[in-house]
């Protein structure tokens, strides 16, 4: 845990903080006049980071240059307050960094004596605040703003309003919080030497056939599907709220499942594509230059390796890989790990297009990172019962010509979606 008092150029530092946040902002201020701390949680919002802005319906706000409705991008929303109820000034950060204190996010603030402090790494103070906001939400937001076709988004349909659009999208994509826009694809990537790694936690609840994946949230019901070898998923703690930030957990038979449970392109990563991952970062500091910047809990024993890089949990996601601490479930039902380790399943014969290669086994494999090391691990020689819930992180498909030649002789059937054709 850490925390840093903040007096002067505060404006600055919110800035900072904003530019390095990868998952969500929450912001609950009174006050917002600040057109440039706006813009920066515009541009968040427009590269997928979930903004959920929370301001007093004021007549200061109301009299600003400021069209708040612009941060309706994907699923970032805006919720106007009562403003004899709304004197809240606080910020979360990717469920990790709190920000909060006497300043109000205007340009007035600027010029009087005012104080922030930025407190990272505390999770009991971050789930004290994530409950404050529901509160807000809940207690004293006017009905007919919960409701999805609020004023704003009424306001943006009419024109009143013209929310950012970046280039090359267009504002239908835009018209309501449950869309979630993509300047680039639907899973953004990472080469990472001459392979391609999705840069966030699977986060699909379909087969690629179409097919649904059980949702199982009952303690019962997923120790029952384990035993049944049956496919389910579920977020961390039961909570959507988790599964914004770090996706799924799945058990080893959505993996496994002949449905396919990667996306058409994508593929669950063999323990020879991870081996590859490991020689090119290298073993020792691979796996903190695969951490995400932010997210991890600190270390107690923080170090400052030969090399120059300074250890605290958190990585310097050099690599892209933008690793996340989703945590695990366990085949009991408990939930353990969430901001220490990241599990990853993995298959561990190389075999493209085949499934349930391993079914004489009890165990199967991941590739782990924790907060307790920078350097690449995998547990290869012992495995995990297939019951555990782990992340699932996806590599593009390769195609070798030898796998071309097996295709062609129709040894192996490759799932091709309908209307195409394999060519």
């Amino acid at each position: 845990m850490r925390t840093k008092a903040v007096f002067d150029n505060i404006a600055e530092h919110l800035e900072e903080q904003i530019d390095l946040a990868e998952n969500k902002i929450v912001v609950a201020v009174a006050w917002f006049t600040n057109k440039r701390l706006f813009d920066a949680l515009c541009k968040k919002a427009a590269d997928g980071v979930k903004v959920k802005l929370i301001i007093s319906d004021n007549e200061i706000n109301r009299n600003s240059n400021i069209d708040y409705g612009d941060i309706q991008i994907g699923k970032s929303n805006l919720f106007l307050i009562d403003e004899e109820k709304m004197h809240n000034k606080f910020c979360i950060i990717d469920d990790y960094i709190v920000i909060t204190g006497s300043y109000n996010w205007s340009y007035r603030a600027e010029s009087n004596f005012e104080n922030i402090l930025i407190c990272s790494g505390d999770n009991d103070l971050v789930k004290q605040y994530k409950n404050e906001v529901k509160k807000i939400i809940k207690d004293y937001l006017p009905e007919n703003d919960i409701n999805p076709k609020s004023r704003w988004e009424e306001a943006i349909k009419s024109g009143s309003i013209k929310p950012y659009v970046p280039p090359g999208l267009k504002l239908k994509d835009y018209n309501t919080p449950n869309v979630r826009p993509s300047t680039k694809n639907d899973f953004e990537s990472i080469k990472i030497g001459e392979q391609e790694w999705m840069v966030k936690n699977l986060d699909v609840d379909r087969f690629r056939n179409g097919d649904l994946i059980p949702h199982i949230q009952n303690n019962s019901e997923w120790e029952k599907a384990g035993k049944n070898r049956q496919p389910a998923w579920c977020y961390y703690d039961n909570d959507p709220e988790n599964g914004m930030v770090y996706g799924r957990l799945y058990n080893w038979f959505a993996v496994n499942d002949e449905r396919g449970l990667a996306p058409a392109g994508w593929q669950v990563p063999s323990y020879r594509e991870y081996r590859i991952l490991k020689e090119f970062l290298g073993w020792e500091y691979g796996a903190y230059k695969m951490k995400s910047r932010r997210g991890w809990n600190d270390w107690e024993y923080e170090e400052e390796y030969k090399d120059g890089y300074i250890y605290d949990g958190n990585g310097d996601n050099s690599s892209g890989f933008n690793g996340l601490p989703g945590g695990i479930r366990f085949i009991d039902s408990r939930f353990d790990g969430i901001r220490e380790l990241a599990k990853f399943w993995i298959y561990r014969k190389e075999y493209y297009i085949s499934f349930n290669y391993d079914s004489d086994y009890d165990s199967a494999y991941s590739f782990d990172l924790f907060n307790s090391s920078g350097a690449m691990s995998n547990n290869n020689d012992e495995g995990y019962q297939k019951e555990f819930g782990f992340s699932v992180r996806c590599i593009k498909s390769p195609i070798s010509s030898n796998e071309v030649q097996v295709i062609k002789s129709n040894y192996i059937k490759p799932y091709v979606p309908p209307g195409l054709k394999l060519r």
